[in-house]
Formats: C-alpha cells, sequence, structure tokens
C-alpha cells in the first residue's frame, strides 16, 4: 500500500539528523588572487552545479576573520545546497563536497553536515537530491521578486524515513557506482568535446582539406579563395534584435515560455526545462519569437549568481 516502508526504516526530522546554515557575505574589495598571503577559497553557486560538485572557476577572498573560517568552513564529505538564486529552478541543487581542500562557502549556499552517529552523509545527500525533499523545496520557495529563497523553516521541519545505518551506507555504495559510471561517461563527452573544437577551429579558419594557398587578413590566415566580410553582410536586415525586457515581477507559471540568460549552458545549449513564464500581447509575442534555426545570444551576464 502507499506510504509502506521496509520495517526498521524511521521516520525523522531534518533538524534532528543534519545541521544546516547559510554561508558568508564578503565584499568585492576583499577579492584577492589565489597566492596572496592571506587568500581563502571559498564556494559559490557556479561550484554548485545539479548533483555535481565543480571545482572550477575558484574565487579567493582575504580580510576573513578566524571565527568566520571557522564558522563557514566546508568540511569533507559535507553538502552543498543552493539557497537563493534569482531562477527558482535552481533553488535546491545540491552536491556532494567529498574533498581535504579548505573551503569557505558563500552566501546563497547553505552547508548542510549529517550526524554522522545517525546517518550516512552520502545517502543524506542522495536523499537531499531527489525525489521528495527537492519537491518540498521548489514548492516552498519564497520571494515574490528577485532571488528566490529556500524557506530555512520547511527545510529543518521536513520530515525523512531514514533505514539503518548499515543500510544507509549500502545504498549509498550502490548509487556511488552508478555516479562514477556517468563520470566515466562524462569524461569521455568533454574529451569528444574538446576534439570537436579544434576541429570547428581548423574548418572555420582554414577550410577542408585541400586549401594550399592561403592569405593573410584582419582576423588571420585564411584560403586564399575565402574572403573577408563585416558580419552585417551576411545576415538579413533587421533580423538581428535584442529580447523582451520584462521586470522580475512579470515572470511567473502562467503564459509563454520565455528563453532567458539562465537557460544557457556550457557548451552552447539551452535548457528548456522548466523555463518561466510571462503574459505578453500577441504583436509582442509573434515580434519575440523564437523560430526554427533562429540563433540566440547571450548578450550580457553576470556569472556571480549562475
Amino acid at each position: 500500500m502507499p506510504g509502506e516502508v521496509p520495517t526498521g526504516w524511521t521516520p525523522s526530522r531534518f533538524d534532528d539528523v543534519a545541521s544546516v546554515g547559510r554561508g558568508l557575505t564578503y565584499s568585492n574589495s576583499q577579492e584577492c588572487p589565489a597566492d596572496d598571503a592571506d587568500a581563502v577559497c571559498v564556494l559559490r553557486i557556479p561550484n554548485v552545479q545539479v548533483q555535481r560538485f565543480d571545482p572550477t572557476s575558484l574565487k579567493f577572498i582575504n580580510g576573513v576573520t578566524a571565527k568566520q573560517i571557522d564558522k563557514y568552513r566546508v568540511p569533507r564529505q559535507a553538502i552543498l545546497m543552493v539557497g537563493s538564486n534569482g531562477n527558482a529552478a535552481r533553488v535546491g541543487n545540491c552536491c556532494f563536497v567529498d574533498s581535504d581542500e579548505d573551503y569557505l562557502f558563500a552566501s546563497f549556499l547553505m552547508r548542510v553536515v549529517p550526524d554522522p552517529e545517525i546517518t550516512d552523509s552520502t545517502f543524506f545527500y542522495y536523499l537531499l537530491a531527489a525525489g521528495e525533499v527537492q519537491d518540498a523545496i521548489t514548492e516552498s520557495v519564497e520571494g515574490s521578486t528577485g532571488l528566490k529563497n529556500i524557506s530555512l523553516t520547511m527545510l529543518r521541519q521536513q520530515r525523512l524515513m531514514l533505514p539503518p545505518l548499515p543500510e544507509q551506507k549500502k545504498i549509498a555504495a550502490i548509487l556511488s557506482s552508478v555516479d562514477e559510471a556517468i563520470q566515466a561517461t562524462q569524461a569521455v563527452i568533454e574529451q569528444t568535446r574538446r576534439v570537436k573544437e579544434g576541429l570547428l577551429q581548423d574548418l572555420l579558419t582554414r577550410g577542408l582539406p585541400g586549401h594550399t594557398r592561403f592569405k593573410q587578413t584582419e582576423i588571420g590566415e585564411i584560403p586564399e579563395s575565402w574572403e573577408v566580410r563585416p558580419l552585417g553582410d551576411c545576415l538579413p536586415k533587421g533580423s538581428v534584435q535584442n529580447g523582451l525586457y520584462r521586470p522580475a515581477t512579470d515572470y511567473g507559471d502562467d503564459g509563454i515560455p520565455i528563453i532567458r540568460i539562465d537557460s544557457f549552458q556550457h557548451g552552447g545549449t539551452v535548457n528548456l526545462d522548466g523555463l518561466r513564464r510571462v503574459n505578453v500581447e500577441s504583436v509582442e509575442a509573434r515580434r519575440f519569437q523564437v523560430a526554427d534555426d533562429d540563433i540566440v545570444l547571450n548578450r550580457v551576464n553576470s556569472l556571480s549568481h549562475l
């Protein structure tokens, strides 16, 4: 029957089995090079991808007190979660940080540290990353304009079903092995992507094999039979335009889906899942409609909150 759980599993409340807190707020003036004598590494939203810790694009800051370092440290096998973001779909995204590096975590993130006597940290991460908890976070996101935030009250009161600790460890081991297989596949995909980028560079600057004569131009060396033209000469008149602007208060769950900056992903793809919607007049809808074979560019952006 629905709601049945295996014998030995027990209901628990989130704050009875794990601690959670928001991250460090710092100013732009604190940012510094990695080799600064007082530099500490702080993890931000770009480092927390969907079920993946991304240790690239690291930020270093100075002027952090010993008390702050102790309070905002990311211990090994901690869980980081996006607590605030302009994109509601990013709120609740979490990753498992299994690293001995010295990290702090920044505001807009939350750190979850499970009680090792009650729950296995890897199991607890998988519990937070999927299913009931993510749905509860989505339903409870707070904030009508600008940033969307996790309700800490909701999260701390979230009810969880926990198997005995030995079973948690076995479940975590199975799921970890699956993740390792996924990561191996992703490594192959990334290598293929780099090969593709190199091939694109060769084909778009030197053409197909067979060219033997080249010439120097303002954009570099190209085959002698090629010509250089301004980009505008290659596009129909009026085909380039800025996108539809609407204040944050106009976005919602009803209306026409709209592609925004946060829909862009690495590698030139656009994530069409969970698009925000906006109500517009039919004339505007036609003017800003994206058709097949259109190219959408990310014109301006700040990486700090993505």
